[in-house]
Parts: C-alpha cells; sequence; structure tokens
C-alpha cells in the first residue's frame, strides 16, 4: 500500500468521523425534544384523563339509575303499558 493511499483513507476516515459526530450531536438533540414532548404529552394526558374518568362515573350513574327506576321494568316500555303489581 502506498503512502498517497494510506493518506486517502486517514482523510476519509477522519471526515467519516466527523460526520458520525455531527449525527450524533443532532441525534442527542432530537432525543432531547423528543423526551420534553413526551412530559408534556403525558402531562396533558392525566389533565384530560381526570374529566374522562368523572364523565364515565357519571355515565354509570346514570345507567345505574336508569335500570333500578320502576319505568325500565321488562316489557312495560316496549309495549307501551304502564308496569303492574305483577312484576
Amino acid at each position: 500500500m502506498d503512502d498517497q493511499k494510506l493518506v486517502a483513507d486517514l482523510k476519509d476516515c477522519r471526515e467519516t468521523v466527523e460526520n458520525l459526530e455531527e449525527e450524533k450531536a443532532h441525534l442527542k438533540e432530537e432525543n432531547r425534544h423528543l423526551r420534553q414532548a413526551a412530559g408534556v404529552f403525558g402531562q396533558l394526558a392525566e389533565r384530560l384523563n381526570i374529566p374522562l374518568r368523572e364523565e364515565r362515573r357519571q355515565s354509570d350513574d346514570r345507567r345505574r339509575n336508569l335500570r333500578s327506576s320502576p319505568d325500565r321494568r321488562r316489557g312495560s316500555a316496549e309495549a307501551g303499558h304502564p308496569p303492574t303489581d305483577e312484576w
């Protein structure tokens, strides 16, 4: 291997190292932004989850109240008749 080829290969290696170091710095910065965004997204999800849980509780309460209501007895609503004492 002659000296010119060795010098050219060494130059290529140095350029590759520089490019990889730049890419590494870029990826570290991108990773920092992604971690920050993930934290903000998690906070948003928590804030949205609170009203959703409350809405589910209210919905469950409404369903429970409807099921226990005398007007919801089987057959009375479909037939259009008021509930009887037989139930």
